[in-house]
């Protein structure tokens, strides 16, 4: 007869530890998240309202395109996190699970990266050329106290549809 305590039998049959990690990397991207979010959504509503030269101003700034780029990241890291937490609790076929891990693991990365080059080629474009003219030289910006003094000129309305004229 062997006198061994419950906690004896239980050792080693527990979680694999692997999941405390995850558990923390998306507690601390939450974390990052809340400071950065409530900075994105200052920042849009105060350029929302603001003249085009105001918004492009903000744009060629260091700083907010750093907090931008932060904030894509932990946003697409934090968003990939969560997404693979609930296919693996939900998907029962375990190669269906896999495949959209990997799915979503590619989207995230390819949209955040597509985000970071837009985000960089605007503040580049931004230090080259001068205010009033959109950063990829071609659309010249009106701007005025209507939302519509904002479009480019060719995407302005004419009467009550939108017609968009070609520029050569």
């Amino acid at each position: 007869m062997r006198f061994q305590t419950d906690l004896h039998k239980a050792r080693g049959l527990g979680a694999a530890k692997s999941g405390v990690h995850h558990w923390i990397i998306q507690r601390m991207t939450a974390i990052a998240l809340i400071p950065l979010g409530l900075w994105f959504v200052y920042s849009f509503i105060v350029l929302v309202a603001a003249p085009y030269e105001k918004a492009y101003e903000w744009l060629s700034s260091p700083w907010a395109v750093s907090a931008s780029i932060l904030f894509i990241v932990f946003m697409f890291y934090h968003g990939y996190l969560g997404m693979k937490v609930i296919l693996e609790d939900y998907v029962s076929r375990l190669f269906l699970r896999w495949i959209l891990i990997i799915f979503i693991k590619l989207f995230s990365i390819f949209m955040a990266a597509l985000a970071i080059v837009s985000i960089l080629f605007v503040f580049q474009a931004s230090a080259a050329s001068p205010v009033g003219i959109h950063p990829l030289s071609c659309i010249r910006i009106h701007s005025s106290s209507s939302p519509l003094g904002l479009l480019p000129e060719f995407l302005k309305p004419e009467g009550s549809i939108f017609r968009v004229k070609a520029r050569l």
